[in-house]
């Protein structure tokens, strides 16, 4: 059961360094042309046009799961006998994954503003093109 609350706070801790990592991306990217945007995180999945302004849209969003270990101690007596054993499974975790990212391109192409939302696990794939 340790080993499992370890191994599940490790990937929460990784996972929450994704939408870190993903704010200092788009923070560097502010004042670049959105031709550099793209070519980190791809073209976007819509667009809208606000004025002279263009909003670009990025979105993921997924349903998994993952495998966690996890070890059970059991003791007891068996007759007289005191005994104590350490049992090893693997436990079925789900995981929830979700992502928007909208960012704000002048008439011009460059990054005026951006704004983004989800957890650590849908953002994580934007995060690691930074």
């Amino acid at each position: 059961m340790k080993k499992t609350l370890l191994m599940l706070s490790m990937s929460l801790f990784l996972v929450s360094c994704a939408t870190t990592k993903l704010q200092n991306g788009l923070n560097g990217m502010m004042g670049s042309h959105e031709r550099l945007l793209f070519e980190k995180i791809g073209y976007p999945d819509n667009s809208q046009k606000f004025g002279n302004d263009t909003v670009y849209s990025w979105s993921n969003r997924f349903s998994s799961g993952m495998f966690m270990p996890s070890s059970n101690s059991t003791q007891g007596m068996v007759g007289r006998t005191p005994f104590m054993a350490t049992t090893a499974t693997t436990q079925f975790v789900p995981i929830e994954g979700s992502c928007e990212i909208q960012v704000v391109v002048s008439e011009t192409g460059y990054i005026k503003n951006y704004n983004f939302y989800g957890n650590g696990f849908g953002c994580m794939r934007y995060a690691d093109a930074f």
